[in-house]
């Protein structure tokens, strides 16, 4: 779900579908479930964009974190490309302890492993 924007007192609300309420609706049920709330953000225009800059700094980032340090300490080698090659790895390691096949130790929990791992990468968590 997503405020997809705000005119007047109307909220535009993206949700499968764009709906709408009153602000005062809005801020009664978003305040209503404290646990439920998640972070919000706000995207305001900043007038005039350069496009071709901004695409060009996008992939210059997104190169830079694939192939360089992320965070800036040990745990950057699981990201990005290093961190796909360091996962493939232990995917396929038989032998040692922090291969897939020790770490699950048996079939069924390898199977297992393995099922949730096609479920984040391709059903729910990134693009197929």
């Amino acid at each position: 779900m997503a405020v997809a924007g705000i005119d007047g007192d109307t909220v535009y609300i993206d949700d499968s579908g764009l709906y709408t309420l009153s602000v005062s609706d809005f801020t009664a049920a978003w305040s209503a479930h404290r646990k439920g709330r998640h972070h919000a953000l706000v995207v305001e225009s900043v007038g005039t964009v350069d496009l071709s800059a901004a695409v060009r700094s996008a992939l210059d980032t997104t190169v830079a974190h694939m192939t360089g340090p992320v965070l800036g300490n040990s745990f950057d080698v699981n990201f990005g490309f290093s961190g796909m090659a360091k996962f493939a790895a232990q995917l396929r390691d038989t032998r040692r302890k922090d291969g897939w096949a020790k770490r699950f130790g048996s079939p069924v929990a390898f199977a297992h492993g393995m099922r949730r791992i096609y479920e984040c990468l391709e059903l729910e968590y990134t693009a197929p």
